[in-house]
């Protein structure tokens, strides 16, 4: 049988990136999952600003930074016949 090499790995870990974005419509929520629309670059300018300031202070090892999104969905609103009525 042969040892695993042992690599030393040049990877190290940054605090994760939360954002929450808040209730969104379903249409802008499925733009996300594809990585479309106004959301993702929203998200985009969050990561490019981390990034920015990482650069400053990080050599030429590589950070991993998790990132979580935090989406609502918002409820749809009632659209019928009986919209107006009040009990």
């Amino acid at each position: 049988m042969s040892e695993p090499s042992s690599k030393t790995s040049t990877l190290s870990s940054a605090p994760p990136l939360i954002t929450d974005l808040g209730k969104k419509k379903r249409k802008r929520i499925k733009q996300l999952k594809k990585g479309k629309g106004k959301l993702m670059s929203e998200i985009n300018k969050s990561i490019e600003y981390v990034r920015s300031e990482l650069r400053d202070s990080v050599d030429d090892n590589a950070v991993v930074i998790p990132v979580v999104l935090i989406v609502e969905k918002k409820r749809r609103k009632f659209k019928g016949l009986l919209k107006g009525l009040r009990y």
